[in-house]
């Protein structure tokens, strides 16, 4: 048996919003500061570019999910952005429901039945399984990861400090999950796949990874699977691999 909570120490780091002016190819108005880059990216690889831009920059940027509907003016027609809006951590019959974002600082945040908070395109959302949401032309549609590749990349920035001195992570958040796997064969989410020989080992991992969200160990293989910017499921595969998996979250993220 495992504890339900691990703590794990670091030192800190703070990530500062650019001044509103453009610097470094970031460009703000009012509360809002992205960079866009025009380049083809997959749904991780778009996440992936976000996180290296941050790191030449000295910021902590991120794909857009409370603030994607901001974004809408900055897009053409012709445009396939991705925002961080994702259900890839419960689905219910209710498609509206579920929905998390990637903002650093809104882990808790989740979409209940019937919500209207997300500015979803006409009878969107309709996809089953785990999806995520992206803007087609100015039209936000749900769609699995893989369906399609962005043809630009907005990140955004943000206030959130990048680590604390002191972090737990915790089983059963942000509740007690049915199963761990996704039942589809749809790639859900971002992994880094590692070998760790302790659960603690794998956590100080995650830890060290500022976009890791959660994280999976497997005692018996000494497996250790980061999910990276957004909350998923491990994927179908990964349950026929010998021993148990321990899912532990990152409440404080």
């Amino acid at each position: 048996m495992y504890a339900q909570h691990i703590a794990i120490i670091s030192l800190v780091g703070i990530s500062y919003l650019c001044p509103p002016v453009q610097m470094n190819n970031l460009i703000c108005r009012e509360d809002l500061c992205i960079i866009r880059i025009d380049r083809q990216a997959t749904y991780c690889e778009a996440h992936e570019i976000c996180e290296q831009e941050g790191r030449k920059r000295g910021r902590r940027l991120f794909i857009p999910g409370n603030d994607a509907p901001k974004i809408v003016a900055l897009l053409s027609d012709t445009d396939t952005v991705f925002t961080s809006f994702n259900a890839m951590l419960n689905r219910t019959t209710d498609r509206r429901a579920g929905w998390r974002v990637g903002d650093p600082g809104y882990a808790n945040f989740v979409t209940t039945k019937k919500d209207t908070t997300i500015p979803w395109h006409t009878r969107e959302p309709n996809a089953d399984g785990p999806t995520i949401g992206l803007y087609v032309g100015r039209q936000l549609f749900d769609d699995p990861q893989n369906y399609r590749n962005a043809t630009s990349v907005i990140c955004e920035a943000s206030l959130r400090p990048t680590g604390g001195k002191l972090e737990r992570f915790q089983t059963n958040w942000p509740y007690a999950l049915d199963t761990l796997f996704v039942s589809s064969e749809h790639p859900c989410g971002c992994f880094k796949s590692i070998k760790a020989n302790t659960l603690i080992a794998c956590a100080k991992r995650c830890k060290q990874r500022t976009e890791c969200r959660s994280f999976y160990f497997n005692e018996k293989n000494k497996e250790c699977m980061l999910s990276l910017y957004v909350d998923s499921l491990l994927s179908m595969r990964s349950s026929i691999s010998p021993g148990a998996w321990v899912r532990f979250g990152r409440p404080d993220w």
